[in-house]
């Protein structure tokens, strides 16, 4: 077999035997001076003829990228890396680990941090990226398409939105045969996310246990949340953690902040907010300061996300990072997987989550440096130096 490439049907053989070479040898790690199979290999290897092989080799050969030694056999001449994609005069050099990203035109910090990730992913795994950018779900088929033709094996999407979007998403996928990864699952197509649907939402989970538990071990008697959906997946483990601990959950959005912190008055000076976002966080704080509170005394609160301002806001914002190079890593392998025609998810682990302990949420005002480090030991997590 071709080593799972995936080409067009009118391409020739032997080009397909190019492309599947020049995968062994980046996939294999071959290095400059290593000796390739023997020609018989090769066309048992990729089932076909030793001329069909014999000719790739030629091609090959004529693009300076193998070394013919007489009776010694083939030699590497050096990296294919530079040839991704690359037109040569007889015949395209097709990447196999070429990936479509699809994203939208408005981008956000959060889109921004993702895609770096993704890059940074893309350049240490020798996978090549094409960009492409929509405003609304009914260019997709089209962005698709482009993909296809530049000979993409298969996409991720870092855009996503509403109901709406997902139901120009199923009209979509009904009809569609190129493999794509999705932001979130869409019901129906659960196998396009990047994880299982049973895992999917894992770090909002753990990320609203932790500032909730953690608020709890530090005696604050009323645990608010500030979210922007009351059904969004992290509204929805807070209010699961909230009734499990025996705690009547409050969940405010970040709609009015002035009224919602009038609503939290009674509870100034026991009150700690689990915070959807560094975002939030920093309305909440800005709106606590024009109400004369002094945090973390009159309220304590964390956010995620970790975003630049957090360590300058007065106090310092503790808050959990989220695990941008983990979703990168999910949704690229995801991608190749599908591009491979594997649909069922292989085993994995989740990331641990990353915390940065600061000034906003209350520890170092409730405890001692080291009654609170020892109290942190006991939660699965990885505190962050503050840099």
């Amino acid at each position: 077999m071709f080593l799972g490439v995936e080409m067009t049907t009118n391409r020739f053989v032997y080009e397909k035997v190019i492309n599947a070479i020049m995968d062994m040898i980046r996939t294999e790690h071959y290095a400059p001076g290593d000796k390739l199979p023997g020609v018989r290999d090769l066309a048992e290897r990729f089932d076909c003829n030793l001329h069909t092989v014999r000719k790739a080799i030629a091609f090959l050969q004529e693009d300076g990228l193998i070394e013919p030694r007489g009776r010694l056999g083939n030699f590497v001449c050096g990296s294919t890396n530079h040839l991704i994609g690359q037109s040569r005069s007889r015949v395209q050099i097709v990447s196999t680990r070429r990936i479509g990203v699809l994203l939208s035109t408005d981008a956000n910090e959060f889109s921004t941090n993702l895609l770096a990730a993704v890059e940074n992913y893309a350049v240490r795994n020798e996978l090549q990226l094409e960009l492409h950018a929509v405003s609304a779900v009914s260019e997709i088929p089209a962005a698709v398409q482009k993909m296809k033709r530049n000979c993409c094996r298969c996409a991720v999407f870092l855009w996503s939105g509403g109901d709406k979007t997902d139901k120009g998403l199923k009209t979509f996928l009904k009809d569609n045969t190129f493999p794509v990864v999705l932001p979130h699952p869409v019901a129906g197509y659960e196998r396009y996310c990047y994880e299982p649907a049973e895992l999917y939402s894992w770090f909002d989970r753990k990320a609203v246990s932790f500032q909730f538990l953690y608020f709890k071990m530090l005696g604050y008697e009323h645990i608010a949340c500030l979210g922007r959906d009351t059904a969004s997946w992290y509204c929805r483990w807070y209010e699961e953690i909230a009734r499990r601990e025996g705690c009547c959950p409050d969940i405010a959005l970040n709609t009015d902040i002035s009224a919602v912190l009038k609503r939290w008055e009674p509870y100034r000076g026991k009150l700690a907010v689990c915070c959807f976002d560094d975002l939030d966080a920093l309305q909440l704080t800005v709106g606590a300061w024009k109400r004369g509170w002094v945090l973390p005394r009159d309220m304590a609160l964390m956010g995620i996300n970790n975003f630049p301002f957090a360590r300058h806001l007065d106090p310092a914002l503790s808050s959990i990072l989220f695990p941008y190079n983990y979703l990168a890593e999910r949704m690229l392998k995801r991608a190749l997987e599908l591009a491979a025609g594997q649909t069922e998810f292989p085993p994995f682990e989740t990331a641990p989550l990353e915390v940065v302990i600061r000034q906003s949420c209350g520890g170092r005002t409730r405890l001692a440096e080291k009654d609170l480090q020892q109290s942190l030991e006991k939660f699965q997590i990885k505190v962050l130096p503050d840099k």
